[in-house]
């Protein structure tokens, strides 16, 4: 069987979002490619960077550190695919990652925006988000 197919990335962009401060080793989404020459759990996925790292077998991409929002908000990197073949071919695709800024406010699910009183009780109007 010859080697003439290039393993595909799904899509050739893959942009996912990540809460500043999250640990090392969190989950930030995964990347899937796939090659008719080959099964897919014969591919391998590599990623050149210092801030995300990705499982070669499963496409588990994962940070390297902590984000602070104020500092990075978003991270740019070239993630690729092999199908470890003779001769090995490889694709690549774009990965971005957006760093969202952890508010206090995200952890209400609504906001008191007005008191009022009736009948010698208070009346909260609520704002949902």
């Amino acid at each position: 069987n010859v080697n003439d197919n290039v393993p595909q990335f799904l899509t050739p962009t893959y942009a996912f979002d990540l809460v500043e401060n999250s640990p090392s080793n969190t989950t930030v989404g995964f990347v899937q490619a796939a090659d008719a020459d080959v099964s897919e759990d014969l591919l391998t996925y590599s990623i050149s960077s210092d801030d995300l790292g990705v499982e070669a077998q499963t496409g588990r991409v994962f940070t390297l550190r902590l984000f602070d929002r104020e500092l990075t908000s978003q991270i740019a990197v070239s993630v690729s695919v092999t199908d470890n073949q003779n001769p090995s071919l490889e694709s690549n695709a774009v990965l971005s990652v957006r760093i969202l800024n952890m508010s206090i406010n995200r952890f209400f699910a609504a906001i008191p925006i007005a008191i009022y009183w009736m009948n010698s009780q208070a009346v909260i109007l609520w704002l949902n988000r």
